[in-house]
């Protein structure tokens, strides 16, 4: 009976997990068309901005995997080889805190952001096994105006 309970709440969430999931990256192609006209740049060099105002902005999202996919990533981690679940979570994290951070550079009516970076961090770790329940992805760059 315990078995087929856990099996019923792994398969419940695979389905939950995948519906917000798909929503989720939805509203990421949406979001991101509002603000394809932000333009990024990545100086390798000292450039001269002085005739631009610029401002450090930043912004960071927490992003949960589901449990189907955990259990998912677990097994492929003792298989060895990429994991596919971790690569998706990490995608839409990028993806929403990039665009958090396009939010903010928009309401200060910058032009451009100069020398983005991300910082992945991760939060709830399972001391037995290893496995993120959440990650923060942090990401940070220059708003010129």
């Amino acid at each position: 009976m315990g078995l087929l309970i856990f099996f019923g709440l792994l398969i419940s969430a695979y389905f939950v997990g995948r519906r917000i999931e798909n929503n989720h990256l939805r509203d990421l192609e949406i979001r991101e068309k509002r603000y394809r006209d932000m333009t990024f740049r990545s100086t390798g060099k000292k450039e001269n901005f002085s005739d631009q105002r610029g401002q450090l902005i930043f912004a960071s999202v927490v992003i949960g995997q589901d449990y189907f996919k955990l259990i998912w990533a677990l097994f492929s981690s003792l298989v060895g080889g990429r994991v596919y679940a971790y690569e998706k979570l990490v995608e839409r994290g990028r993806r929403e805190s990039l665009l958090r951070l396009q939010q903010k550079a928009q309401m200060m009516n910058a032009k451009e952001i100069v020398n983005v970076r991300f910082e992945t961090a991760q939060i709830g770790l399972d001391a037995r096994n290893n496995a993120a329940g959440a990650m923060e992805i942090f990401c940070y760059g220059t708003a010129l105006n």
